[in-house]
């Protein structure tokens, strides 16, 4: 059972070795022209076999006039697929991006539309 362990243990290390930095920008805006003044951005890693805690928002900036900008650092684990940014406001549906974080440096999500719920 020891020896099974440390089996798995080594594996898992030796999984998690690469490391991702990644810059997402883009501008955010709403359906009924709000203002946003703060954005609550998320994560969600799809088709991986670990969560999000191995993985950091950093500085996380957004202008008067709605564009924003910050970096994703995460540990990339083989098989990683796709990597969901999550934009959360009150009031506001939450709006999913999709991107994969492995290939490029600097990503343009573009506009991100907020809808009013209801």
């Amino acid at each position: 059972m020891k020896k099974l362990i440390i089996l798995f243990s080594l594996i898992y290390l030796a999984s998690c070795t690469n490391h991702v930095n990644v810059k997402i920008k883009g501008h955010i805006t709403t359906s009924n022209d709000y203002k946003i003044k703060k954005i609550e951005v998320g994560q969600k890693i799809v088709h991986s076999p670990m969560d999000s805690s191995y993985s950091k928002i950093l500085d996380i900036k957004l202008t008067k006039d709605g564009y924003f900008e910050f970096e994703i650092q995460r540990k990339e684990m083989k098989g990683d697929s796709n990597f969901a940014v999550i934009f959360k406001e009150e009031r506001y549906e939450t709006e999913y991006k999709f991107v994969d974080i492995r290939k490029e440096k600097e990503i343009d999500l573009g506009t991100v539309l907020l809808k009013l719920k209801g």
